[in-house]
């Protein structure tokens, strides 16, 4: 059986990302690369959870089932 899929995501605060972005464009860039982080997807309801957590934060699914 494979693992769970991954998936990077931005997990940063937008806020800061909108406001480098404006005032200083490489400090935005370099801030959404440095906060992307990956993360696992449920199968069940595929929405993503950390790494390494052993149930699903929205419907409940144990994960550890998947590894």
């Amino acid at each position: 059986m494979a693992g769970l899929q991954t998936k990077k995501e931005f997990t940063g605060d937008m806020g800061k990302l909108i406001i480098g972005g404006f005032c200083c464009l490489p400090y935005g860039v370099y801030y959404y690369f440095d906060a992307r982080e990956t993360l696992e997807q449920c199968p069940e309801c595929m929405e993503t959870v950390s790494q390494g957590a052993s149930t699903c934060g929205h419907c409940g699914e144990d994960l550890n089932q998947y590894r």
